[in-house]
């Protein structure tokens, strides 16, 4: 994401929300966000800002606008009630009788949940749809909960790794755009481990000093 995007962006919020937590006066909270957020697309950034606006009634903080950010880089294949609606659909398509091609009809994360509460023929042949169905959504629910969770892990790794990036230092008002290639992620990525690997052998030291004093 260039500068210009960030700026453009975090203005709006700015302006749309009376106590915004981001201030666009303080140069240094704003290098920091933007060494934080720099990573996602400017498309991406803008629709995330933009469902901001139409959702949050409180101002955004960092992490709200990074978990609106992975949700509309990678969008869920199904909500935790959508799916069932793309079982029953697929049952009306297919019937029991070809089972195999109904589920390879069905988003990956709601075969899951067909999996999880017994298989597609027992979603056919169950005698109590409203409870096969609570269950399927139940599952639908940890399923996207936990596709949630890995978002935000990964999220999380980038900024963490825009953190260890020497270019946190770049100016906020530039124009010009910053890449952020494989290669700079690949090469970050291995930066941080063995930063977090020298700290951890550093405290795992200190620990045993102080035992033995």
């Amino acid at each position: 994401m260039t500068s210009k995007t960030f700026s453009t962006g975090m203005a709006a919020l700015s302006k749309n929300y009376t106590k915004c937590v981001f201030n666009p006066n303080d140069k240094e909270m704003a290098k920091m966000w933007y060494a934080l957020l720099k990573h996602i697309e400017d498309e991406v950034f803008m629709k995330a800002v933009e469902k901001i606006l139409l959702n949050e009634i409180f101002a955004p903080n960092l992490a709200t606008i990074s978990k609106y950010c992975s949700e509309v880089a990678a969008p869920l294949e199904a909500d935790d009630t959508e799916g069932w609606g793309m079982v029953i659909k697929a049952i009306n398509n297919f019937g029991y009788m070809r089972a195999e091609e109904a589920m390879s009809s069905l988003p990956y994360t709601v075969r899951q949940a067909v999996e999880r509460v017994g298989g597609f023929m027992m979603i056919c042949q169950c005698e109590e749809p409203d409870v096969i169905r609570g269950q399927f959504n139940k599952a639908m629910a940890a399923i996207n909960q936990r596709e949630r969770t890995t978002r935000r892990e990964k999220v999380g790794l980038l900024s963490a790794l825009a953190l260890e990036d020497k270019r946190i230092d770049i100016p906020l008002l530039e124009t010009q755009e910053v890449e952020y290639t494989d290669i700079d992620f690949n090469i970050g990525q291995c930066k941080l481990l063995k930063n977090l690997a020298r700290r951890a052998k550093d405290e795992k030291e200190c620990k045993k000093e102080q035992a033995t004093t």
